[in-house]
């Protein structure tokens, strides 16, 4: 689900068929550091939509898209906390449907 102009105004919620969407355009080898509020992956993708940004750590990110996938945005590096985006699109898509 890509956020569509016509959208304008009206609430979009996240969702985690709407990040892997939105993951399927990024460059898959950017990273995005897990602790920047407004520059994480989800940040990103809350942006895109037009949604309100309540905070992008493990709490915020299982209410929008469950406990399991919340895990996946966990950073590979944890020196660095960064991540790539095509590293998240994989590990969301390997989730249980």
């Amino acid at each position: 689900m890509l956020y569509d102009p016509k959208w304008a105004g009206k609430k979009v919620k996240p969702t985690l068929a709407g990040i892997i969407a939105w993951l399927e355009t990024k460059n898959p080898n950017e990273v995005y550091n897990y602790t920047m509020q407004y520059g994480c992956a989800a940040a990103q993708y809350l942006q895109h939509i037009g949604a309100e940004n309540k905070g992008c750590f493990q709490p915020q990110l299982a209410e929008m898209f469950g406990a399991d996938a919340a895990k996946k945005f966990l950073p590979d590096h944890a020196k660095t906390h960064t991540k790539s985006f095509g590293r998240l699109l994989s590990d969301l898509k390997s989730l249980p449907k």
